[in-house]
Order: structure tokens, then sequence, then C-alpha cells
């Protein structure tokens, strides 16, 4: 399982890519209304306000798991993954969602959640990339799932940013 963590300012943006995506299934959620999209943006946006001086309210992650896996995932367990991912992440007590995408050859959820939680306060993001390294390697031997041995099916074109310079 990999995780990438990105963070940004609209929760707009990033929830109609994650819920409008084609073949996209809301499979959980906490602190928002799933019935439109709009009522999902408003909600995490009113819990937003309790902290309008944070600039990057947005938490997105998209776990990804390998084509190996898709007989061990359904969607139930891959619920149960991100939201324990969440928690050793320490990014709790606040709204998430969790999306199915199937636009890929491989299994993979969105989760958005806000940086603010439930009482005002920041989650914080500190030291959040090496944390992301631990949790997913720990999730991945906990569950029995594909551990790739080295880096041969790394798709390199796809690499951005760090990974790319790695």
């Amino acid at each position: 399982m990999i995780g990438k963590i990105i963070t940004g300012k609209s929760f707009g943006g990033c929830v109609r890519y994650v819920v409008q995506k084609q073949d996209a299934v809301i499979l959980d959620a906490a602190g928002v209304r799933m019935q439109q999209v709009s009522q999902i943006i408003n909600d995490f946006n009113l819990q937003r306000k309790y902290n309008p001086n944070l600039g990057q309210a947005v938490g997105h992650i998209a776990l990804n798991w390998s084509v190996n896996d898709q007989v061990k995932l359904n969607d139930e367990v891959m619920v149960n993954i991100a939201v324990e991912y969440l928690q050793k992440m320490k990014i709790q007590d606040t709204q998430y969602l969790i999306v199915k995408h199937q636009d890929k050859n491989h299994p993979h959820v969105h989760v958005i959640y806000n940086r603010v939680d439930n009482k005002g306060k920041t989650i914080s993001d500190n030291f959040q990339k090496q944390r992301n390294v631990k949790v997913c390697k720990g999730l991945t031997l906990r569950y029995g799932l594909y551990l790739s041995q080295g880096k041969a099916q790394v798709n390199r074109q796809q690499l951005k940013g760090q990974d790319k310079i790695k």
C-alpha cells in the first residue's frame, strides 16, 4: 500500500474531483452529509470556519494498493484500512470522506479530511510524509498485502516532485 498526501486550500475543487469522477463510489464519511456534492463541500467549509487562519485546511490522501491485492480487498476492507490509517497518522476527531475510484487497474481510495478538527484545532502535518511511509508499510504487513521486493514495477513516468528526484 502506498499513500500519496496532498494538502490544499479548496474543499470545492477537491471534493468535486474525487466525488464526480466517473464510477466514483462514496464508501464512508464522518461529519459530512453524503447526498449531494454541494452539501459535502458546505459541511467541510462550515467546520473550517472554526480556524479561519489556517490556509491549507484540505487534507487529501490517495491510498493505492497493488494489483496483486485485488482478491483480498473489498469495499469494507478498504474502509477499515483507511480508517485505521487515519488513526495511525493522528488524523482524528475530524470530518472525512472516503471515495473509491475505479479508473486505474489497481484498487485505490481517496480520503478527504478537514485539517480543522471538531474542536477547532489544527491537525498537524509535521513529519506527515515520513509517518505515512511507516504506517503504510505496517498496514501492508498487518493485512498480509503485497509488498514489492524492489522498484522494478514503479511507473517512473508518473512520478512528480520529490518522488521523481529519488
